[in-house]
């Protein structure tokens, strides 16, 4: 059997290489000759850029193949060249396309042959969609025999195959791995394999942070039943928060509820610039209590004033003070002075200024 490869030695195609010299092929690369100190023994190469068409085509002369690999091909016009180069001239012609040409977000963790192709995310795999459908056109209008392949993760002795790591690459993972630094897992996080082999179990906190609301909740589970003794799962839909509490978890990071109090929080702001205005607003139990942080100014009418001598209104609790630094829970005789922080915790009170806690 007689194959042409283009490129052949990249981290796809020099493994195809290799492996077809053991096995007994007759193997041609086609490449501008940069990289073939690797290629093993027996293989004939054929020096040309595949950029210049009448060039490859004068290097090829009259041979003929049963099977050619594109590896390098990476926008329509090249695909359209080699349609006219090899038309004729190979029993098949094997594209290598892309896993990421797959449909972008993704709909179902499961690849078939029936899944959409669109990523309009990169423009890499949108020049990988289009030299596909070039492709099954000269298929369909020529004859044109063709196989499309599309490689999701690809790794040699030189690429280590790791789903997420930096912009300097994957060894920079390794190299975190080799000084006991965390790195990022490419997993499923609703396996229990994976929690378990990860040693996630065995950790003080566990955080589910996913998209998925019903997967955040399934890791959580897991995670306290197997003694995770904090557990906090991200929940986007606020019909969930009664289901959770139902569940014994006791923490909850809710976006809607985040993105509410920042609002609200500035918009109390904005109610009363020149008083003690709001510093931030967190909700807790579904909303139905409010932790309300102030910073105290020269506006504050009950500056440096026992916290016994005042009269607050009901529904509020004084639950912190924070002076020069340091956190004081109060009792009766704390006092309150100007740029203390203090943390409110009211229900059904719409407080806007630090003042509005006296009665």
């Amino acid at each position: 059997m007689k194959a042409l490869l283009i490129g052949g030695t990249g981290t796809i195609s020099l493994a195809v290489t290799r492996l077809l010299a053991r096995q007994g092929w007759q193997v041609y690369l086609l490449n501008r000759g940069s990289r073939n100190s690797q290629v093993p023994e027996g293989v004939h190469l054929i020096r040309a850029d595949m950029n210049d068409e009448a060039a490859v085509r004068a290097a090829l002369g009259e041979m003929r193949f049963d099977c050619v690999c594109q590896f390098i091909g990476f926008v329509p016009a090249q695909v359209e060249r080699d349609i006219r180069l090899f038309s004729g001239r190979t029993g098949q012609y094997l594209y290598t396309s892309s896993a990421s040409a797959y449909h972008k977000p993704v709909k179902d963790y499961r690849i078939t042959e029936g899944t959409a192709l669109a990523n309009p995310y990169w423009q890499y795999s949108r020049d990988k969609i289009a030299c596909e459908e070039v492709l099954m056109r000269a298929y369909r209008e020529q004859d044109f025999p063709v196989t499309i392949i599309r490689p999701s993760h690809t790794y040699d002795e030189r690429n280590v195959p790791l789903g997420v790591h930096g912009k300097n690459g994957s060894y920079q993972v390794i190299r975190r791995m080799q000084q006991g630094k965390p790195v990022i897992i490419h997993g499923d996080g609703t396996d229990h394999d994976l929690l378990e082999s990860e040693g996630i179990f065995h950790c003080a906190a566990f955080i589910a942070l996913t998209d998925r609301d019903e997967e955040n909740l399934l890791m959580a589970l897991t995670a306290k039943r197997y003694g995770v003794k904090k557990v906090v799962p991200k929940m986007s839909r606020l019909g969930y928060l009664d289901i959770v509490s139902l569940t014994g978890l006791d923490s909850v990071v809710s976006p809607k509820a985040i993105v509410a109090g920042q609002i609200s929080s500035y918009v109390r702001g904005l109610a009363n610039s020149q008083g003690s205005a709001v510093e931030s607003l967190h909700y807790i139990l579904g909303g139905a209590i409010e932790a309300v942080e102030f910073t105290a100014t020269s506006a504050t009418h009950f500056l440096d004033r026992p916290l016994s001598d005042l009269h607050f209104r009901n529904g509020l609790l004084v639950a912190a003070i924070v002076h020069d630094g340091k956190m004081e829970i109060p009792n009766g005789h704390s006092q309150i002075h100007a740029g203390d922080r203090v943390i409110v915790m009211a229900k059904e009170l719409f407080l806007q200024d630090l003042n509005d806690i006296l009665g």
